[in-house]
């Protein structure tokens, strides 16, 4: 068995909630992007139900969910994160084989739900620096993504 074999069963059995979709593929990344989602929202030390609204929208729109199953995600990944912190290496890797531009909507999304509030402060922004590297997006494409944020905040 290989090394890519055994993260994915160790991955499935300790983060079931990521097998809810049917396409396995598109529901390890949407369990994922929730798992970042609630990284940031946390980054403050507490997650507002404005949060988890926005965030069950984003993800619910994001990945063509309904959303009890949107919340689904959310809730899995609330319960994940609260118990292991760690981004396990497997999580990475199926992350970085997404688009430079599917890895900037989710940077954009991050910076929608450290908005959702109205309080922003140096943990969410920290969170989504950490999110940026674990998604593997270069400088250039974050610079790219804040400016497309505030442009369509702004526009």
């Amino acid at each position: 068995m290989s090394g890519s074999e055994k993260d994915a069963r160790y991955f499935r059995r300790h983060y079931p909630g990521m097998q809810k979709d049917g396409d396995a593929g598109r529901g390890e990344v949407a369990f994922i992007v929730a798992w970042l989602l609630v990284l940031v929202a946390r980054g403050d030390g507490h997650v507002s139900q404005l949060e988890v609204d926005t965030i069950i929208g984003l993800v619910a729109d994001h990945f063509n969910l309904q959303n009890a199953r949107a919340l689904e995600r959310v809730k899995d990944a609330m319960q994940e994160s609260a118990s292991d912190p760690g981004l396990p290496l497997f999580m990475q890797e199926r992350v970085s084989e997404l688009s430079t531009d599917e890895k900037q909507e989710i940077l954009i999304m991050l910076l929608q739900v450290a908005r959702a509030d109205g309080i922003q402060n140096a943990g969410e922004i920290r969170a989504i620096n950490l999110a940026a590297k674990v998604i593997d997006l270069p400088p250039a494409q974050v610079h790219e993504a804040y400016q497309t944020y505030f442009s369509r905040e702004l526009g």
